[in-house]
C-alpha cells in the first residue's frame, strides 16, 4: 500500500481516538468542582490528539517517503486534515 493509502486510512479512524479521548476528558472534567465549558474540553480534546497523530504520522511517512519534502508535505496533510476533523466535530 502507498504512503497515500496508509495515510488516509490513518486519517479515517483518527475521529474514532478523538472521540474516545473527548469522552473520557468530559467525564472527568464534569467531576471538577468548577467544571470547564464544554467548548474548552472539546479544544484541549483535539489539542491532545494532535500528539498521538502527528508521531504516527511521522513513523507511517518514514516508512514510505522518497526525500524530505514528501515527508513534510505528508506531515503537514495529515495535521491539517486531523484538526479540519477535529473543527468538524467540535461544531457538531
Amino acid at each position: 500500500m502507498t504512503l497515500f493509502g496508509r495515510l488516509v486510512i490513518f486519517l479515517l479512524i483518527s475521529p474514532l481516538m478523538l472521540l474516545a479521548l473527548h469522552a473520557v476528558v468530559s467525564r472527568l472534567a464534569q467531576r471538577r468542582a468548577a467544571p470547564p465549558s464544554a467548548q474548552l474540553v472539546c479544544m484541549a480534546s483535539i489539542a491532545v490528539c494532535n500528539i498521538p497523530v502527528a508521531a504516527i504520522t511521522v513513523m507511517l511517512a518514514l516508512a514510505g517517503v522518497d526525500g524530505p519534502i514528501e515527508f513534510v508535505i505528508a506531515f503537514f496533510y495529515s495535521l491539517m486534515v486531523f484538526n479540519l476533523l477535529g473543527y468538524s466535530y467540535f461544531h457538531v
